[in-house]
């Protein structure tokens, strides 16, 4: 869901992330979105983890500790991999926002197809387009500025 521009409807910040994202502050379900995708691929992996273990012990008769070992190491993995799809577009936006904190505009930064937070790409996109068009209208008026100023007549009267 695009996010709209802020209207006067709403008077708070938490509002206006319910009427934009779907985001709400209180309770269990934040982000309901990322929250159940996250729960989905946390119970999937965690029953295929279960379901290599039991056919481990079950078939091919390894032991309790080897089994466990295995497991861990395929849970360490997989968090891995799902911290990734977290961690870099948190890595991203923080990049992004310390640039713009100093000045420099990244243009259109992109997230990989499946990471996490897709609407924080979508409106730190927005707020740089914002400021740089506030940039460029700045400057704009600044050229504005120094035309009117350098005609005789207004050098005479000052």
């Amino acid at each position: 869901m695009d996010p709209q521009p802020f209207d006067n409807k709403h008077d708070t910040h938490s509002e206006v992330l319910v009427h934009q994202f779907g985001i709400r502050k209180n309770g269990l379900i934040i982000n309901k979105k990322f929250q159940l995708k996250f729960v989905a691929i946390i119970f999937g992996y965690s029953l295929l983890v279960w379901a290599l273990a039991y056919a481990s012990i079950t078939y091919f008769n390894l032991t309790l500790l080897t089994t466990s070992l295995s497991s861990v190491f395929l849970m360490t993995v997989g968090g891995l991999f799902l911290s990734r799809k977290i961690a870099g577009p948190l890595y991203k936006t923080h990049s992004a926002m310390i640039a713009l904190g100093q000045g420099h505009f990244v243009k259109d930064i992109k997230f990989r197809k499946n990471d996490f937070f897709p609407e924080f790409v979508n409106a730190l996109n927005q707020q740089m387009s914002y400021i740089s068009g506030l940039k460029k209208q700045t400057k704009e008026t600044e050229t504005v500025s120094g035309k009117v100023l350098s005609f005789p007549s207004i050098k005479k009267a000052a």
